[in-house]
């Protein structure tokens, strides 16, 4: 799941090997997604690990919206959601993807 429930999941995968979670995922935005929320990912398979700061992280590519500074994705501590950063460290507002589509991938740390 991602900023609404409205949004287009192309594919979303993940593979798990021991303690590390390596996820990736496509999307794309409706015209209107009715948020000024920070952007950013939820739903994750596993609770990340507290690591004191951030438990991963990733990179992604975003097109064809008003937001076209995104650069990377963290990923909370003892959480399963992740939050969209600019390339300053910035939170990027949800409704800057609208009519734009995302595809990011990402590693982070699970508790077991």
């Amino acid at each position: 799941r991602t900023l609404d429930e409205s949004v287009t999941v192309h594919t979303a995968t993940y593979t798990k090997i021991g303690n590390q979670v390596h996820a990736r995922c496509a999307i794309t935005f409706p015209s209107s997604l009715g948020s000024n929320a920070n952007g950013g990912i939820s739903g994750f398979p596993f609770t990340s690990k507290n690591l004191g700061g951030y438990a991963g992280g990733g990179a992604g590519v975003i097109g064809n919206c008003s937001e076209s500074a995104l650069r990377s994705m963290v990923v909370n501590d003892l959480a399963t959601n992740g939050e969209f950063r600019t390339s300053t460290g910035g939170s990027i507002n949800s409704d800057t993807f609208e009519d734009g589509w995302l595809y990011i991938s990402f590693i982070y740390a699970a508790q077991t």
